[in-house]
């Protein structure tokens, strides 16, 4: 086995961890996006137009 061989080998057995604020960006981003999902979702089902009361 050859030199570089051992070092491509070593490189995919290396466990890279993320970093505290790798993690932080991470989960500000997702709970951004997930911000209004309920909301939206219902909107989408029922609608925003409320109901008249000829309709009732």
């Amino acid at each position: 086995m050859g030199y570089l061989e051992f070092l491509v080998q070593s490189l995919i057995k290396e466990v890279f961890m993320a970093s505290r604020t790798g993690k932080t960006r991470m989960a500000r981003k997702v709970r951004q996006a997930r911000k209004g999902k309920a909301r939206k979702r219902k909107e989408q089902n029922k609608g925003t137009t409320p109901k008249f009361p000829i309709h009732i």
